[in-house]
């Protein structure tokens, strides 16, 4: 676990999308929130705290971070998450935000995620659980 540097704070914050709140577009972005690997400002941060399925969310200031998460925030980010959202139609502006994370497609693209770090990672399996996931990708929209 470390610490993430202002250095590579700001690394993961001038990918596409990361330099402000997935939730409302603040510029002020103090969380990560995973499994989506979303970077959010602290009053969102709240409202995802509240979530029936209770994500993790970690201070990009304070938190320690293990290297799979930092590979995570790395490959997902919001840019990332944001395109796949607009591509089955889940609405980014509804008022219960919480909803969207919960979409069948949601629940695959965390899986995705997973995977495609420990595909990096170099995990035994990880291939096989890659070729099979990308099989299931869900193919009707959502919302």
């Amino acid at each position: 676990m470390e610490a993430l540097s202002s250095a590579k704070i700001e690394s993961i914050l001038s990918l596409t999308g990361n330099n402000k709140c997935f939730e409302c577009e603040d510029p002020n972005v103090d969380w990560v929130s995973f499994p989506a690997a979303v970077f959010i400002c602290l009053n969102c941060g709240r409202r995802h705290k509240e979530f029936k399925f209770k994500p993790i969310l970690k201070s990009l200031s304070v938190s320690e971070f293990s290297q799979h998460e930092i590979k995570k925030m790395n490959l997902g980010g919001n840019a990332r998450y944001h395109t796949l959202m607009d591509e089955y139609k889940v609405s980014l502006k509804e008022p219960n935000i919480e909803y969207k994370y919960n979409t069948v497609i949601s629940l695959y693209y965390f899986r995705l995620l997973e995977i495609q770090v420990n595909k990096i990672e170099n995990n035994i399996g990880a291939d096989e659980q890659y070729n099979k996931i990308l099989g299931e990708r869900p193919t009707y929209e959502i919302g």
